[in-house]
């Protein structure tokens, strides 16, 4: 089973204003076979609008790559919406640009799997991808995650 898990791809969905930093997100995972991206979003009323869509019966995506601070509607909210809803196999990545206690805090206390700042440097960068890409591997491993 665990050799399955490994060889799987998991989907990802980015949520993130900023053009130049889902451009550096896309260009990461570009670089990981494992992890395919289906949506992206610039803001919390998009991802709540896209999400929205997979509680009717979609398959939901693996992997949710949120910042925090967007207009509209931001992270906190979106997080504050999953709370209330049956996507609970889905890992939940804040990738957020402060590593402020408080943001780390309430990230997590709202249901976030994780929390990690924003890295500009391509291999620093990669490697925080390769981390999130083992937390989806020790998720599904662990029944968390349904593995495509």
């Amino acid at each position: 089973m665990a050799k399955l898990a490994k060889e799987s791809a998991y989907s990802v969905f980015l949520v993130d204003d900023s053009d130049a930093d889902r451009a550096l997100l896309r260009q990461s995972l570009r670089d990981n076979p494992r992890l395919k991206i289906i949506g992206e979003a610039c803001d919390g009323v998009e991802a709540i609008d896209y999400l929205s869509r997979m509680t009717g019966g979609a398959s939901h995506p693996d992997l949710l790559l949120l910042d925090l601070r967007m207009p509209r509607k931001t992270g906190y909210e979106v997080l504050e919406w999953l709370k209330q809803q049956n996507l609970k196999k889905m890992l939940v990545v804040v990738l957020a640009g402060s590593d402020l206690p408080d943001d780390y805090k309430k990230s997590l206390d709202l249901g976030a799997h994780a929390y990690y700042v924003k890295i500009p440097q391509r291999e620093a960068r990669m490697e925080m991808i390769r981390s999130i890409e083992t937390l989806l591997q020790v998720a599904s491993e662990g029944s968390m995650l349904a593995t495509k």
